[in-house]
């Protein structure tokens, strides 16, 4: 998170802004509240071992495209 941190202020104060306050969130009994948890769709071009073909569409269901980050796992 430290390293966040920097890397934010670094980027905003780059691109013009000033007085950058930082707000941390982290909370070391619960952790999973600074992080963005993703699930897994995996892609692939056998239906028994994926859930996505090339172009993000189900194989399964022809009209249901999958545009969020689930594919990359």
């Amino acid at each position: 998170m430290a390293d966040a941190e920097k890397t934010v202020v670094d980027m905003l104060t780059k691109a013009g802004l000033i007085e950058v306050e930082l707000f941390n969130s982290v909370d070391r009994r619960n952790p999973n509240l600074a992080i963005h948890e993703i699930g897994s769709a995996k892609m692939g071009r056998d239906p028994k071992v994926s859930v996505l073909n090339g172009f993000n569409q189900c194989h399964d269901v022809a009209t249901f495209f999958v545009t969020d980050s689930p594919r990359f796992c």
